[in-house]
């Protein structure tokens, strides 16, 4: 079966579908629509509660991720100055060194 035909099936059955729904809801009493909609209403009301909880949970798991990131940096900068001194002070040492060595080879 072609791929035509199969979208032309699935719209005829989607259509069928929803023209039962209309006849379904038409033939219904007023308590039974007026149910209908509480319910409508009811699930509308979780899906949004699931949609605020969500985008919460991804915004507060954003601001952690960016907090964790900025402090990671900050105790790499750290961690940078502090090898560029001690390797500074080491270098001092050995420049210390050399000049007394070479003092003592002279003289």
């Amino acid at each position: 079966m072609s791929r035509r035909r199969k979208g032309l099936l699935a719209g005829l059955g989607l259509a069928a579908a929803g023209a039962f729904a209309f006849w379904k809801y038409k033939n219904m009493s007023p308590e039974e629509k007026q149910e209908l909609k509480d319910k409508m209403n009811r699930t509308r009301e979780r899906i949004k509660d699931g949609v605020d909880k969500a985008e919460k949970a991804v915004s507060d798991t954003y601001e952690d991720a960016k907090s964790k990131a900025k402090n990671l940096t900050s105790k790499a900068k750290d961690e940078a100055k502090e090898l560029k001194s001690k390797a500074k002070r080491e270098a001092k040492d050995v420049k210390s060194d050399v000049k007394e060595k070479v003092s003592t080879a002279k003289g």
